[in-house]
């Protein structure tokens, strides 16, 4: 599965979180990006922000950095 857009030169993050990424949120910087396969990846900050906010993702915790990470909501 590609999970990588060329035009934007950002990952889908839903296409990301599906193939087992996870979008988490520094409450420092206000940014959101992922982590996938080890790797750090910027993602589209105003899809990340409408997918958190309009039930597409719930809050999954809080990791051992103080990041605020996010999941799908399950259907």
């Amino acid at each position: 599965m590609n999970t990588f857009n060329p035009a934007t030169a950002q990952p889908n993050i839903l296409n990301s979180l599906r193939a087992g990424g996870v979008l988490k949120l520094s409450p420092k910087t206000q940014r959101f990006f992922i982590i996938q396969s080890s790797r750090e990846l910027e993602c589209d900050q105003r899809q990340a922000q409408r997918l958190a906010s309009d039930g597409t993702l719930r809050p999954a915790g809080i990791d051992s950095h103080g990041l605020c990470v996010f999941s799908l909501k399950k259907r």
